[in-house]
């Protein structure tokens, strides 16, 4: 398993190029681009990131193989 600053920092990169093509998609002035982008890569870099602490929390309690009753 890689780094855990190696993840965020990837995870950073990718949701700034997908708020940048979103913002260019949505937006059609350059300032309003320029503004949607950090707002939109903020969105999609904390859902991530809470899908991961979910799946992280379920795997460590509900499907544990410890877990399960005998």
């Amino acid at each position: 398993m890689s780094n855990i600053f190696v993840q965020l920092l990837l995870l950073l990169f990718f949701s700034f190029a997908l708020a940048a093509v979103v913002s260019c998609y949505r937006d059609d002035e350059p300032e309003a681009v320029v503004r949607g982008i950090p707002r939109r890569m903020f969105l999609f870099a904390g859902t991530v990131a809470g899908l991961a602490v979910l799946a992280y929390v379920l795997g460590v309690t509900l499907l544990s193989p410890g877990s399960a009753p005998a």
